[in-house]
């Protein structure tokens, strides 16, 4: 098994420069005095970049086990004031994640995406 920790960091930043793009337009309008909530995204963005190369070896690799903690992980992790956005997130990353398991069992990671068939 590949893990998840790529996964992860990439979830992580995603989630993070959303959360602070719904907090800078709470009041209506995003200026430099919401310059410091780009904080913990610019944070979160090496770990992200780093290995990113890894994250379809560790998609195809899913278990449901992984899956399931993924889940909860984003869940645990993840909130912001509106409820029903942070739902429709989380329900988009669990669908992503399921998506990415059908892919695999449909054989579809690490074929060619070449238009030339010789290729």
């Amino acid at each position: 098994m590949k893990g998840i920790q790529e996964i992860k960091d990439v979830l992580a930043f995603g989630l993070s420069l959303q959360k602070a793009y719904s907090l800078a337009q709470a009041d209506g309008k995003i200026g430099t005095a919401d310059l410091g909530l780009l904080v913990d995204p610019m944070m979160k963005l090496m770990p992200a970049i780093e290995n990113i190369k890894d994250v379809p070896a560790e998609l195809k690799d899913l278990s449901d086990q992984e899956r399931g903690e993924l889940s909860s992980w984003v869940k645990a992790s993840y909130d912001i004031a509106d409820d029903e956005l942070e739902k429709k997130i989380e329900g988009g990353i669990d669908l992503m994640l399921h998506l990415a398991a059908f892919l695999g069992v449909l054989g579809v990671y690490g074929k060619s995406s070449s238009p030339d068939p010789a290729a």
